[in-house]
């Protein structure tokens, strides 16, 4: 035995973890963050309110420009008679409840698969910059639990009418979401045939998704029509929001997944890392081929919704920590990546579970990348503090169209590495050692996993089939 009588440590390290999500779940209970977008949008709610007594639709264009998933809660609490503060409070405790259902379903799911990689799947969850936006009322956390809540469905073989009114709610998050969310179910079909061995109905699994993918685009272009007049969402194809070149655009790619001002890698490295781990141990075993497709699609999402987001004027979210709108499609290919490339990824980590070296050294590092998430969740300002750039307060793309840019460009490509600005413990040197602690938890938590996959009799069957 590798581990040894690992009991005690295992109680210890579930006491400690226990107490430290407890105090972040109270702090994010007692700390709703109340972002400037989302009191637009419940502004927008109430407008929409008007227009429907006053009868001037279709045409409300001061209803704004956010999907029907949060707008028509919104209606309905307005209407009810609750003031924008309780409406904003209650999305940021629905972020809350759907960050924690996203732990719930990712360990549900891949404890089917094996427990301790359902246990890898909730550090790795836990390791990701969203942690920031698990009490905010930004509306890219309920996106990407609903992507989430679709994925598991199909992986688990859930009735097909249970996987249409999924997708159909979750297209409702985002208006262009349908595309993706089709090809992410598809996904999930393929990974639970190989984990089965077994064939897909593509037109039986498929048809009915397509169906509610289309009444979804039907129900969106309606609710455009009412706002606009149009079957597009007008405000999104104002020129002030997209941009014109290909400099600004190829930069905002490579910036949305490499930028120092936390992209994608600094920001979730633990998730990012799983894609080269997974192709190298594919081309060690000569099956890139015959076991890559779901890793293609993934990549295929992330690739094709970067470069959407690049023709966006604000392609991080503007003011945001990490990629916020590449949010909704992190988790959800997560969950697929670990249930698909379980063999391979249990392999690969058994392999540096049986050095207690190198297992330190990977739970070391995982918690040094993770700590600047703790860190801003325990205190936001840092959040300005590394991304903001000098003299570009106040600046607007529709006022200031080239400084604007060239204030984007200092953002995310910045002359100095601000992100290590996290790492020192002024102001408050009390809330440095809670998010330290948070991150020693985290890489302990990663540390056992390791040790305990070089001696897992699953795993080893992985290796040695």
């Amino acid at each position: 035995m590798i581990l040894g009588d690992f009991g005690k440590a295992r109680k210890l390290l579930l006491a400690a973890g226990g107490v430290l999500l407890s105090g972040l779940l109270l702090h994010l209970i007692f700390r709703p963050r109340i972002e400037g977008d989302t009191t637009a949008l419940v502004y927008g709610a109430y407008n929409g309110l008007a227009c429907l007594k006053q009868g001037t639709y279709p045409g409300c264009e001061s209803m704004g420009l956010f999907p029907l998933f949060y707008m028509a809660p919104a209606m309905v609490l307005g209407a009810l008679g609750l003031g924008e503060r309780a409406v904003l409070h209650l999305f940021a405790y629905f972020s809350l409840i759907c960050f924690f259902a996203s732990l719930a379903i990712l360990y549900r799911i891949l404890a089917r698969r094996d427990e301790l990689i359902a246990k890898l799947g909730l550090v790795i969850y836990l390791s990701g910059f969203h942690l920031c936006y698990s009490h905010s009322t930004f509306t890219e956390l309920p996106a990407s639990t609903m992507g989430l809540a679709l994925v598991a469905s199909c992986l688990e073989g859930s009735s097909r009418k249970r996987n249409a009114l999924l997708l159909f709610v979750a297209s409702l998050a985002k208006e262009v979401a349908a595309p993706f969310l089709l090809l992410l179910a598809a996904l999930s079909f393929l990974a639970r045939a190989t984990a089965k061995r077994s064939g897909v109905d593509w037109r039986r699994e498929m048809l009915p998704l397509v169906g509610s993918a289309a009444g979804s685009i039907f129900l969106a272009i309606a609710f455009n029509y009412f706002r606009f007049k149009s079957p597009f969402n007008q405000q999104y194809f104002s020129p002030f929001f997209i941009v014109q070149d290909w400099h600004h655009q190829l930069s905002f790619f490579l910036g949305i997944w490499f930028s120092p001002s936390v992209g994608a890698l600094l920001g979730w490295p633990a998730l990012i890392g799983l894609m080269p781990l997974i192709l190298v141990k594919l081309l060690k075993d000569g099956a890139p081929m015959r076991r890559g497709a779901t890793g293609v699609g993934v990549a295929l999402i992330w690739g094709v919704v970067t470069l959407g987001f690049s023709k966006w004027y604000a392609p991080f979210g503007w003011m945001a920590w990490g990629p916020r709108l590449l949010l909704p499609w992190l988790p959800p290919c997560l969950l697929i990546l670990l249930y698909d490339y379980a063999p391979e990824i249990g392999s690969t980590l058994s392999r540096i579970g049986r050095s207690s070296v190198a297992s330190g050294l990977s739970a070391v590092m995982v918690g040094i990348l993770t700590f600047p998430n703790f860190r801003v969740v325990v205190f936001r300002p840092y959040i300005g503090w590394v991304i903001d750039a000098p003299g570009c307060e106040g600046v607007a793309v529709q006022s200031s169209t080239a400084q604007y840019y060239e204030c984007m460009e200092k953002m995310i490509w910045p002359n100095t590495f601000r992100y290590l600005r996290t790492f020192i413990p002024a102001p408050r040197p009390d809330l440095f050692i809670l998010a330290t602690l948070y991150s020693v938890v985290l890489g302990i938590a990663l540390y056992w996993i390791l040790r305990k996959m070089a001696e897992s009799p699953k795993v080893l069957r992985w290796i040695n089939p």
